[in-house]
């Protein structure tokens, strides 16, 4: 099975409104005052106070992170992404899941919308300016959530009309530029890997407890083993080449380090150590395979 029947592209684009503003005037009241250039100055002002903006935009946060970044690796600049079809299933239920809670969000700016911008006349004093707030509809109209899916490209997508030798030199430029970039998407994810682990013995080997206070020394967080066992999880769905350095990582993974117990970690200095041990020995196993490593 071939690399395009193992994946597929899709990017998603996020876009939200600001909520904040340069304001002109003020920015040329403090560059006067501090004897500046204006150009050099910037004044911007928060256009309402209301929790359910901060939550609109922290909802896109974890959008970008939690399920794009989780689920996919990257492809190009333009934001586009490689999502094995394994993950497919689990990509869309996320994301539905997600659009629902922001299309609530959005119900909530709408509602409180005006009564915010009637706040915001108190709270900015003579910074106000009506003309800053767009009608209601305009501005959550300035928020969506769109996914793009597209099948990986190849030489025989080209049916353009050309000498047969230029063809056969422009198939055989698709499909060198779909390998190189195959090849750094399976880069990102051992670099991915590398990295978690490596984070993960840092803080293992950095965390203690002073025998004489019972206090803890340093700082171990259930996040560092959550974002492990998230990876452990997706690795082999990850790794659409089949490349047997991850395939052996992923194998290693689920019989040594799965589903570890971040306060079992805490508790037991010995476990911790063989954990780390366990964590070294798979990163060393995977450092080299597309450089000297992270």
């Amino acid at each position: 099975m071939n690399i395009q029947e193992q994946s597929l592209l899709a990017r998603v684009s996020i876009k939200k409104w600001s909520n904040a503003k340069t304001d002109r005037r003020l920015t040329d009241e403090v560059a006067d005052s501090a004897n500046a250039k204006p150009a050099l100055l910037r004044v911007r002002k928060t256009l309402i106070a209301a929790p359910v903006v901060k939550e609109l935009s922290k909802l896109s946060g974890q959008i970008r992170n939690n399920i794009v970044g989780k689920l996919t690796v990257p492809w190009n600049e333009d934001g586009t992404r490689l999502l094995p079809v394994q993950l497919i299933d689990r990509f869309e239920r996320e994301l539905s899941d997600a659009r629902a809670r922001w299309d609530e969000l959005l119900r909530e700016l709408g509602t409180e919308y005006e009564g915010a911008i009637a706040r915001a006349k108190t709270d900015l004093g003579e910074a106000f300016d009506a003309t800053d707030y767009p009608p209601r509809e305009s501005i959550l109209g300035r928020y969506s959530i769109e996914v793009d899916y597209s099948p990986l490209p190849t030489g025989g997508d080209l049916r353009v009309s050309l000498p047969q030798d230029k063809l056969d030199k422009l198939r055989a430029e698709v499909e060198h530029q779909v390998q190189s970039r195959v090849e750094d998407a399976m880069e990102s994810v051992h670099a991915r890997l590398v990295d978690t682990l490596n984070h993960l013995i840092e803080k293992l080997r950095a965390f203690g407890v002073d025998a004489s206070t019972g206090k803890a020394i340093g700082v171990f967080r259930d996040s560092t083993v959550d974002n492990l066992n998230d990876l452990v999880e997706i690795l082999a769905a990850l790794n659409v080449t089949g490349d047997p350095r991850l395939t052996a990582a992923s194998n290693d993974l689920l019989t040594q380090l799965r589903d570890l117990d971040p306060e079992a970690l805490r508790q037991n200095a010995s476990h911790r150590n063989d954990v780390a041990e366990k964590a070294r020995s798979i990163v060393e196993n995977l450092t080299g395979f597309f450089g000297e490593g992270s």
